[in-house]
């Protein structure tokens, strides 16, 4: 769950919002019956994110975001680690995001 926010949360940027403030359901409502493209990333965004949240459980690398963390601050940890990892560049963006975001936001291990 925490996956998928943090991949809304950068898509967040195309309805105006500057940290991870979440539009309002009117607004995404708004937005998809003018077919503003905002609406298709947001829904892309909201849908990669799930099947992003269901490859790190599947893997065991679960991703847990600190709380009040921004869109700019997930967008550079996902920018630093494409640009140090090229491999990581030559798979589909759903994988490379996940695994850039296991990398920054790995869940604390259970004693």
């Amino acid at each position: 769950m925490k996956i998928m926010i943090a991949t809304a949360m950068v898509l967040l940027g195309a309805f105006g919002t500057s940290k991870a403030q979440e539009p309002s359901g009117a607004a995404i409502l708004q937005s998809c019956q003018v077919s503003d493209p905002n609406c298709m990333a947001y829904v892309n965004g909201i849908t990669a994110g799930i099947v992003i949240t269901q490859i790190a459980k599947e893997q065991g690398n679960p991703i847990c975001l600190p709380d009040h963390i921004s869109t700019a601050t997930v967008r550079e940890k996902i920018i630093s680690f494409l640009s140090d990892n090229p491999k990581a560049q030559e798979v589909g963006a759903n994988a490379a995001v996940e695994v850039a975001l296991e990398a920054a936001f790995p869940c604390p291990k259970a004693n």
